[in-house]
């Protein structure tokens, strides 16, 4: 069984889904027990990833986005990555919230691999 194409780029931002979107997590965000600077937006990319909108959402929020674009990811079903795409875009996201993670849990030090 083949796979489906890869995920195509998403550079549309829905304005109207953005602002909706936004109101909501103001208000989300606002309740978290935890400091704004320990707060990750993400997103994993399928073929509806609105990943420019989340973009849009995360800058409004002043908020970073942190959802590596990474080329040539597949799905097994138009919608959950199949494993080494799931595994290439984990490590990379890994890679860069790692040390806003480990900030946030108060470990400075290098991880271990």
């Amino acid at each position: 069984m083949a796979l489906p194409p890869p995920i195509p780029p998403d550079a549309k931002v829905d304005p109207a889904f953005v602002q909706q979107q936004v109101k909501e997590a103001r208000d989300f965000v606002s309740r978290l027990p935890v400091s704004r600077d320990c707060i990750i937006l993400t997103i994993v990319p399928t073929f509806e990833t609105r990943r420019a909108s989340a973009a849009a959402i995360a800058a409004e929020l002043g908020l970073p986005l942190i959802s590596p674009a990474s080329d040539g990811l597949f799905t097994f079903d138009g919608s959950h990555l199949e494993r080494p795409s799931a595994e290439r875009w984990s490590h990379a996201f890994l890679e860069a919230a790692g040390p806003r993670i480990r900030q946030c849990l108060g470990h400075s030090g290098p991880t271990s691999s």
